[in-house]
């Protein structure tokens, strides 16, 4: 019989049965671990086994899945509790194959040269998608969606193991399978997406637990949680999961399975440990504990995955929090209603591992296609490691004829012809807006969510640049919990001279139940104040405040001095900025930039004769394309222009009607 040939980076698969007495519980690799001992051209490496249900005959059917990554042969030996099995019944496949050279992509790593990137078979990687959690009986199959991602040009999707609807979770099912077993009909469900991902070409980062499941205040899952005791389970509080010696257990045990079941896959894109772990009961009191559970789960997931894929989390951005310790990249969660300032706050510069955001959308319910579309290009301007993850899946995909994907083509095509993947020196700038008049509003959205405020003064540059908000929390705290906001945030405002100065609107969200109180002060003199009562929930605020500021220079100051907090959604200035506002990345000899009219209800269209000027790169002459996003084409044809020591300055096209993009790139440059 002829040696069967396997492509390099594709699915090698052998299912068997094994002598003796079946395993009491086939599905714990503590009592039968079951591994395929592989020697290739590079070595041996162990690849574990996994149970998948009866065979034919009624024994414990056995399947080992491996992925070569170099040609030649490769010869399988199956082993139980480390001892070879020297007769094990072939039901499917064989045990020898050889290897041979493919174009499949491999698997994800990280970029040695540069920590904040991502590669894939040696190339750089910059990816594009959205969340695709889970399925609702309003939404499309997943191999459906995933076509529609790959005719979009996305590569990446967010899974969770949920427990509701479908449900892909192996322990917690509509079928109840007894704790320490799992359900196969949820196990070959996430078989059947892996296989339609690879087909599309669609990278899952697969989040393991969320949240709810061990929460009785944020999405609440708890009371139906099989580890419940009241349930039947052994744990008397959610908390526990993470230090109870057999939750651990469990844990690893299904973190074994998985790794066995869909650890070849070269379209795994990471294991997500948690989602928004910072919501579990007690954790934002005892970080080390948390952060100690997931350094555990990932040196096992590190051991028993063959091909190591890549491990994160997801909670508030801290790079030093004990849970992203172990992390290979670092990601945050943001619902804001300022989501272009809150992305170009979040900056790759400083940190040690690669970011992005793993989801995103506006605050509350608010989804929009001109939110998507601001948030998403936005986004690719950043120096991220990858595109802004949107968060509603629903809404790009709603029930009935039509989607919204398209939004999501438009950024694949501007990523391939400025090949942006490629551009990993680049970093964050901001560009000064030359020239024009300065008649629109600035609108200021406080990027944090819920947690301390680390700044106190913020310089609101009057060029037109992104003014730097990060440590500002939308939540301003009273004197219930002074110590996450012990100084009220100041902002050093700079009026146009012409029209006798202009205005600040403040627009709040929520106020707490216990009630808030607001004082305005500009240049330390009391302009407003307003009290919000105490009452039996949490209200919204009816109205925006609107104080006058003097043309120039002032100071102005927003204190919060009642009971609890209010949310401040957004600082609206006018009139304050130039017409254009532009996001931007650039580096060596590559420049690409988001170019806005700015949200003023007052804009023509024209721009005139403005300027717009982009530091940190290298001096020479540039090639540039102004790019319609639209038309996902040149907008004007290309033209030269120089670089100096203060960056590249490009005159703005005549007109546009909502926003634009650019790129530029050194001649003579590799």
């Amino acid at each position: 019989m002829p040696i069967p040939t396997v492509p390099i980076h594709s699915r090698f698969e052998v299912s068997f049965t094994l002598p003796g007495a079946p395993a009491k519980n086939p599905f714990d690799f503590r009592e039968t671990d079951v591994v395929a001992r592989v020697e290739t051209p590079a070595g041996v490496v162990r690849v574990p086994a996994f149970y998948d249900g009866p065979a034919k005959d009624g024994s414990p059917l056995w399947r080992v899945r491996v992925t070569p990554t170099i040609p030649g042969a490769h010869t399988l030996t199956i082993t139980r509790n480390r001892r070879a099995i020297p007769a094990p019944r072939i039901v499917s496949g064989v045990l020898t194959f050889r290897a041979v050279a493919s174009r499949l992509p491999g698997f994800v790593t990280r970029d040695p040269a540069h920590r904040q990137r991502f590669l894939r078979a040696g190339r750089p990687l910059y990816p594009l998608g959205l969340n695709q959690a889970w399925r609702s009986d309003r939404d499309p199959p997943y191999p459906e969606t995933f076509a529609k991602m790959k005719k979009a040009g996305c590569d990446w999707a967010r899974l969770w193991c949920d427990h509701f609807y479908e449900s892909k979770n192996l322990e917690w099912s509509p079928n109840k399978p007894p704790l320490g077993t799992y359900d196969l009909v949820a196990a070959r469900r996430w078989d059947t997406i892996f296989e339609a991902a690879a087909a599309s070409g669609v990278m899952i980062q697969m989040c393991l637990q969320h949240h709810g499941q061990y929460s009785t205040r944020v999405n609440p899952n708890w009371n139906d949680n099989p580890y419940n005791i009241k349930n039947g389970g052994f744990l008397t509080r959610p908390e526990d999961f993470f230090t109870d010696p057999h939750a651990i257990a469990l844990t690893e045990q299904k973190y074994r399975y998985m790794a066995a079941r869909w650890g070849y896959a070269p379209h795994l894109f990471a294991w997500e440990l948690f989602n928004e772990v910072q919501f579990t009961d007690r954790t934002p009191e005892r970080w080390q504990v948390v952060g100690g559970w997931h350094a555990r789960m990932a040196a096992f997931l590190r051991r028993h995955d063959p091909n190591r894929h890549l491990i994160t989390t997801s909670s508030d951005d801290d790079e030093k929090n004990p849970i992203f310790a172990a992390c290979d990249y670092t990601q945050d969660h943001r619902y804001t209603d300022d989501i272009e300032a809150t992305l170009r706050s979040l900056r790759a510069a400083g940190r040690r591992k690669a970011f992005f955001v793993g989801e995103w959308g506006a605050s509350g319910d608010g989804r929009s296609a001109e939110i998507l579309r601001r948030g998403l290009w936005t986004g690719l301007m950043t120096d991220h490691a990858a595109a802004p993850m949107w968060w509603a899946w629903d809404f790009v995909d709603p029930a009935g004829p039509t989607d919204r994907y398209a939004a999501f083509a438009r950024a694949a095509a501007f990523i391939r012809a400025a090949r942006l993947s490629e551009r990993t020196e680049t970093r964050q700038v901001s560009v000064a807006i030359l020239g024009g008049d300065r008649t629109a509003n600035l609108v200021l959205g406080p990027p944090g969510g819920w947690g301390k405020h680390t700044r106190a003064r913020f310089v609101i540059p009057a060029d037109g640049s992104a003014p730097d908000l990060t440590g500002l929390s939308s939540f301003f705290q009273g004197n219930n919990k002074r110590d996450m906001m012990p100084d009220a945030p100041e902002f050093d405002v700079d009026f146009p001279s012409s029209g006798g100065g202009g205005t600040a609107t403040i627009h709040l969200g929520q106020i707490a139940r216990l009630g808030a109180r607001i004082e305005v002060f500009v240049d330390g003199r009391q302009v407003l104040a307003e009290t919000f009562p105490a009452t039996t929930s949490d209200t919204t605020a009816s109205r925006p405040f609107t104080v006058p500021i003097p043309a120039g220079r002032h100071t102005l100051r927003i204190a919060s001095t009642g009971p609890d907090w209010f949310v401040v959604r957004q600082i609206a200035l006018s009139p304050y900025a130039p017409t254009l506002t532009a996001t931007a990345r650039a580096g060596g000899g590559f420049a690409a930039l988001y170019v806005q009219q700015r949200r003023s209800g007052t804009s023509s269209g024209k721009t005139g004769d403005v300027r717009l000027r982009v530091p940190g790169i290298t001096p020479g002459r540039y090639a540039v394309t102004w790019w319609d996003i639209d038309r996902q084409r040149p907008l004007l044809s290309r033209a030269v222009v120089l670089a100096d020591k203060q960056g590249l300055t490009l005159l703005a096209p005549p007109s546009f009607s909502q926003d634009v993009a650019v790129f530029a790139e050194r001649q003579g440059a590799s």
